[in-house]
């Protein structure tokens, strides 16, 4: 595991102690996050995120990477600096943690009209965020561009799924608030109606057409076979098909068919590229 923590303390010119130390010191404080937001910079701001979401190791302890506190720094973060906190997922480095932190917002003890009132931008910008990797995708399958697929094929949300049931969001209707699952959330974004030559946004209080479903699915089918998710090789049988996959460690504990092929990425990301990424937050 790469001492990430030092990389990051080296490219930025940080102070590898210091950063090493303010670590350790939010996973003790649940109120030390907001030190420093209040005292640090965005690009300071931003790696202490990132050291807490990825797995790294550091004077010879392994550190793992926290989901739940990386989704409460997220959700705190939002709170005094949303922009900052658009960037960030954005450029996401595990893209279900989009739909994950979708969910834990969902399942704050508030009601529904506070909930809205205070994430429904923060939840907008997470549905463009997805749409924006899906169709990044399509145009790069379209002209046959399969070498730097995102992974957003491995997190296709399907109808009646377990994300589609929980990562619901609303829409503010004449009638009040209106619960939509998921897949059509997600759908209505991008779909138009035509009034006369001018076209205007699908109204809230139609629901989403048969064949926009359909097509979402058919979507899904081709983002997952392009970018060879391996689950899908597992059912389908073709798993000899795969060729350096990114491989979850969970999926090569729970299938021994993969222990017998030279696969071992996972879906961390090179440790070059979160850096990179970090460093378009340098203000």
């Amino acid at each position: 595991m790469t001492n990430f923590l030092s990389l990051v303390a080296e490219k930025f010119k940080f102070n590898e102690n210091n950063l090493f130390s303010d670590y350790t010191k939010i996973l003790e404080d649940s109120n030390y996050f907001n030190t420093i937001i209040n005292e640090r910079n965005e690009l300071y701001i931003t790696s202490i995120i990132t050291l807490v979401r990825v797995p790294f190791a550091e004077y010879g302890i392994f550190f793992d990477g926290m989901k739940d506190k990386y989704y409460d720094m997220i959700l705190e973060l939002y709170d005094m600096k949303p922009l900052l906190t658009t960037r960030i997922l954005e450029n996401s480095i595990y893209l279900k943690d989009l739909l994950n932190l979708w969910v834990r917002i969902n399942n704050i003890d508030k009601s529904k009209e506070e909930i809205f009132e205070k994430y429904n931008n923060l939840i907008k910008n997470i549905r463009t965020i997805i749409n924006n990797r899906r169709a990044e995708n399509l145009n790069k399958i379209k002209e046959n561009d399969l070498d730097n697929l995102n992974l957003i094929g491995k997190y296709c949300v399907n109808e009646n799924s377990k994300f589609d049931k929980e990562a619901y969001w609303y829409n503010m209707t004449t009638k009040g608030l209106k619960k939509e699952r998921h897949v059509s959330f997600m759908i209505r974004q991008n779909l138009c109606i035509y009034k006369g030559q001018k076209k205007i946004e699908y109204p809230l209080n139609k629901t989403i057409p048969f064949y926009a479903k359909k097509f979402w699915r058919q979507e899904n089918v081709l983002l997952r076979e392009k970018v060879g998710v391996v689950e899908q090789l597992l059912c389908s049988k073709a798993i000899d098909e795969a060729n350096e996959l990114y491989i979850p460690r969970k999926c090569l504990k729970l299938n021994s068919k993969l222990n017998t092929k030279k696969i071992y990425k996972t879906e961390n990301m090179d440790i070059i590229e979160i850096i990179s990424r970090i460093t378009s937050y340098d203000n």
